[in-house]
């Protein structure tokens, strides 16, 4: 799938006062791809649902959420 068929979202773990920070979030059927905001031009990563919810929940057990 290429990037301008994603449904891009800025991820809420980016800060909201320095942009240089950000990145965007897309959801697949299979994956969520991941981008730099400022870097759209250098591609994506898509990283497997299982291993993507994997992340998530450790980076929320990490901040206590």
């Amino acid at each position: 799938m290429t990037a301008n068929a994603l449904a891009w979202r800025t991820s809420s773990y980016s800060s909201a006062t320095d942009t240089n920070t950000c990145v965007e979030v897309a959801p697949t059927a299979s994956a969520t791809a991941v981008r730099d905001t400022t870097s759209r031009e250098r591609g994506h990563l898509c990283v497997p649902a299982a291993s993507w919810t994997t992340l998530v929940r450790t980076l929320k057990g990490e901040r206590g959420r």
